[in-house]
């Protein structure tokens, strides 16, 4: 089940988990339970540890099971790609506005501007 960020907490055998772990909707850390994120626009599938309003450098390796995604016709985006650094992208597409939040949020790689809740 997707939340209205995107995101779904899910177990390490791909079911989901909605009331388990340090807040609603928040898997239990260390038990290889993660939180799914989905694109608002694109089909792009990352993986994190916990749900969050915006992420820096918290992505995770995609578990053996994110083949299941792609199966559906997502890009599941990796932790290399995620964590590129700002400074090696093309970000001319962004406006003054999410600068504004890039800078406030202290972003700096690839998954902190795909992956947020600023709008």
């Amino acid at each position: 089940m997707l939340d209205e960020t995107g995101s779904s907490p899910v177990r390490g055998d791909g079911s989901t988990n909605t009331s388990a772990g340090t807040g609603p909707g928040s898997p239990d850390v260390g038990t290889g339970e993660c939180v799914v994120l989905r694109h608002a626009h694109h089909p792009w599938i990352a993986f994190a540890q916990l749900r969050r309003e915006w992420y820096t450098d918290e992505f995770l390796t995609p578990p053996p099971w994110a083949h299941t995604f792609t199966d559906f016709g997502f890009a599941v985006l990796d932790r290399a790609l995620l964590s590129a650094p700002l400074a090696d992208i093309d970000t001319s597409v962004l406006a003054r506005g999410e600068w504004r939040q890039v800078r406030l949020h202290d972003i700096t790689g690839l998954g902190g501007v795909l992956f947020n809740a600023w709008d």
